[in-house]
C-alpha cells in the first residue's frame, strides 16, 4: 500500500513592497510552498483601480506556473474586489482560465477577507479557482517522475 503524499499548494506569504526608487511602482510578491520547494512570483503595480488585487494575482498565478508541468497555461481574467451587503468583509473572486495539454478550463475562486489583508485574500482567490487543477498536475508529474527512463 502506498502512502500518498499531498499535493497542496501553501500560500507561505503574499506582501507588497515599497519601490526602492521614487519613480518605480511598488511590487507585490506572492511566494508560494509546492512539493518541499518554495515559488516566488512578483508583479508590479499598476496605478488603475484595484491594481493591488490585479498584481497579487499575477504573481499567485506566476509562482503557480513555476511549480506545474511545463506547458501549463494559467491566464488571469479579471479579479474583482466585492462588497456585497450581507458581509462585514470584502469578496474577492478571480476568473482565470486554464490550459493543459488538450484539456482547457475556466476556473472561479474566492475568498472572503478583511480590508487590511486585501493581498493575502487576492491570492487565495486564486488558489481557490485552481486549487483542484493544481492537484492533478501535480499529481501527473510525480507519476510521471516516478516512471522508469526508456533505454
Amino acid at each position: 500500500m502506498s502512502k500518498k503524499t499531498s499535493r497542496k499548494v501553501l500560500l507561505k506569504r503574499a506582501e507588497l513592497i515599497p519601490a526602492s526608487k521614487a519613480e518605480s511602482p511598488d511590487i507585490a510578491r506572492v511566494v508560494l510552498f509546492v512539493n518541499n520547494r518554495l515559488a516566488i512570483g512578483q508583479v508590479s503595480i499598476p496605478p488603475i483601480e484595484n491594481g493591488i488585487i490585479e498584481a497579487t494575482s499575477l504573481a499567485t498565478i506566476q509562482a503557480l506556473t513555476k511549480s506545474l508541468p511545463e506547458g501549463t497555461r494559467l491566464v488571469l481574467q479579471k479579479t474583482l474586489k466585492m462588497q456585497p451587503e450581507y458581509l462585514d468583509d470584502a469578496l474577492i473572486v478571480a476568473i482565470v482560465d486554464a490550459k493543459y495539454d488538450d484539456l482547457e478550463l475556466n476556473l472561479t475562486g474566492a475568498s472572503i477577507v478583511r480590508e487590511e489583508k486585501i493581498v493575502w485574500g487576492a491570492a487565495n482567490a486564486v488558489l481557490d479557482a485552481t486549487n483542484r487543477l493544481t492537484s492533478f498536475l501535480l499529481e501527473i508529474e510525480d507519476q510521471d517522475d516516478s516512471l522508469p527512463d526508456e533505454e
